[in-house]
């Protein structure tokens, strides 16, 4: 006996709509598994975005509500409960990032506040929940960087043979499992390492094409 397909619509809200991960979730959410999927999707930023900016596909399915920032709980949870259809929202998929170039605790304590707000505000918005992703890990961007994968100093170990002079430094309190850095050969290491070339006798003295003649004459 099988199961009858769920016929109750589904709705997609993406938040960091913006971002590099956002962005892939948001063209995946149109097209998989199939393009009919979900019926809308929402894409949440705290920046204004537009879909030809972003470069996002020309799909009435979709929707962009920019200028909502998670950090503010009371302003960020009025913005959702005035989004339209918000009622409506199935899957919620979390891509927010913030604190680009803070420390490890304020960038901890920012993000925290981002996800909590994020959770708590669909709590209340969003009756009809019924899965929530949080994207962790590395991102990986479909389109061209402005910023080269390959650092300079990493260029030079892959066209250059490492020696002690092109090699980074390595601290041994920081990365303790790493191998230290080449050192130069003593010059103790440098004789005793270095082979000896091959003695040969002297080549004997070449004759005179007149010594030979006379020699086979007599």
């Amino acid at each position: 006996m099988t199961s009858e397909p769920n016929s109750t619509p589904l709705t997609a809200l993406v938040f960091g709509a913006s971002g590099v991960t956002g962005h892939g979730i948001i063209k995946a959410l149109l097209s998989y598994p199939n393009p009919t999927t979900f019926s809308r999707v929402v894409g949440l930023t705290n920046r204004p975005l537009s879909s030809s900016v972003a470069r996002l596909p020309n799909d009435e399915r979709l929707e962009l509500y920019s200028e909502i920032n998670l950090l503010e709980r009371e302003k960020s949870l009025l913005q959702l409960q005035h989004v339209p259809g918000i009622q409506q929202v199935t899957h919620v998929y979390y891509a927010a990032y913030a604190g680009h170039g803070e420390s490890f605790e304020e960038l901890k304590r920012i993000n925290n506040e981002l996800l909590t707000n994020a959770i708590g505000g669909i709590e209340i918005c969003c009756p009809a929940l019924q899965f929530v992703t949080l994207n962790t890990g590395g991102k990986v961007s479909d389109t061209p960087s402005p910023v080269p994968y390959v650092r300079e100093e990493e260029k030079k170990l892959t066209t250059h043979r490492p020696t002690a002079s092109n090699l980074p430094p390595t601290s041994p309190s920081t990365h303790p499992s790493t191998n230290p850095p080449l050192a130069s050969p003593s010059p103790t290491q440098a004789t005793s390492s270095t082979t000896p070339k091959p003695t040969s006798s002297p080549a004997p003295a070449p004759t005179s094409l007149g010594a030979t003649a006379r020699s086979a004459r007599t």
